[in-house]
């Protein structure tokens, strides 16, 4: 049995490394002259043994970091979401008087290389508080849980909550969209996802979901597992026309993938929203000035931004407490991409 936090000394983490007590205290501060393979032995101990660095209780909440993954030269309409949430960020540190970072880094770094950036970016900076942006994957989540600062997710998802969740409703949302079609007597419903995304893979099982409340059989030949681009979703529909598979409506994961299907639609000659009817999901500019006016479900981007700042504010007077999941209720809107089918 483990013992609690509150009696845990660096005595106890050398002990158990079988270092001395000086070694433990340079691998908790990040000081230089130590092997990677000994801190890491020695940060997994200390998380194993529910450690926690004194100190962090009475210290104030003064520079946010919003870290977030981001490939230069692959920008597409889908960044209005993520820049939504960075305004909302930085316009709640404003009003807080927080000074307030923001870390752009490359998608395809490793685990190793995110820490070392966030590391150099938290150190050189005076960053004392973490907010990461679409970077929910457990290697990063462990890095930042090993850092001990008051740190949150925007949009993300995980099965087991080990930091604080903020996110749009990936579980309701799909069920207004699904309860809309079906209430246009759609049932041959088209699914685009992309199931290595933890939020886009609750909005497929969402679907799934709707379908059997609504007494629909699923059919794994109506969902095409795609990324969220447009390039890559107008080439995943565009191929998956060559099927011929029968469908009468189209429920997009996003928006940026609602107009990519709606353009392969009408190169292959069929009409949004006479002949398929489709909806997206977010709410972005496109989806209000597109022909047709896309339908979807709006999510306030902004003031996810906000509640993840006042959050990390409510977790740095509570260290100790469990994670939260803060839900962000979203609602659908009707334009004109789904007809009543005939």
């Amino acid at each position: 049995m483990n013992m609690k936090a509150k009696n845990i000394s660096q005595g106890d983490i050398a002990n158990k490394a079988g270092v001395s007590i000086s070694t433990v205290s340079r691998a908790l501060s990040d000081a230089e002259g130590i092997s990677p393979q000994i801190r890491e032995n020695i940060l997994n101990i200390a998380d194993e043994l529910g450690y926690r660095r004194k100190g962090l209780k009475t210290q104030s909440l003064n520079h946010i970091g919003l870290f977030t993954a981001y490939a230069e030269g692959k920008r597409d309409i889908s960044s209005e979401f993520n820049y939504g949430i960075l305004t909302g960020v930085e316009a709640e540190c404003q009003r807080q008087n927080l000074q307030f970072s923001f870390v752009a880094m490359d998608p395809n770094l490793d685990s190793k290389e995110i820490k070392k950036t966030m590391l150099e970016r938290i150190q050189s900076q005076g960053i004392d508080g973490v907010l990461l942006l679409r970077l929910d994957s457990p290697e990063v989540i462990k890095v930042v849980k090993k850092l001990d600062y008051p740190a949150g997710v925007i949009n993300g998802e995980m099965t087991t909550p080990q930091l604080d969740l903020y996110l749009p409703d990936n579980w309701g949302g799909p069920q207004l969209v699904m309860e809309h079609l079906i209430s246009k007597g759609h049932k041959r419903i088209l699914h685009l996802t992309e199931l290595k995304r933890n939020t886009i893979k609750k909005r497929f099982d969402a679907y799934k979901v709707a379908l059997q409340h609504a007494g629909i059989d699923y059919d794994p030949e109506l969902v095409i597992d795609t990324k969220m681009v447009v390039e890559d979703s107008y080439l995943a529909m565009k191929e998956y026309l060559k099927k011929d598979v029968d469908f009468t409506a189209v429920f997009c994961a996003n928006d940026v993938a609602a107009v990519s299907v709606i353009r392969a639609l009408n190169e292959s000659g069929k009409n949004v929203p006479a002949d398929v009817s489709v909806v997206g999901y977010d709410d972005l500019g496109v989806s209000e000035i597109y022909n047709p006016p896309i339908t979807t479900i709006h999510v306030n981007c902004n003031a996810l931004g906000v509640q993840a700042v006042r959050g990390l504010m409510a977790r740095r007077n509570n260290p100790d407490g469990p994670a939260i999941r803060y839900e962000l209720a979203v609602e659908l809107v009707e334009r004109k991409s789904v007809a009543l089918l005939k």
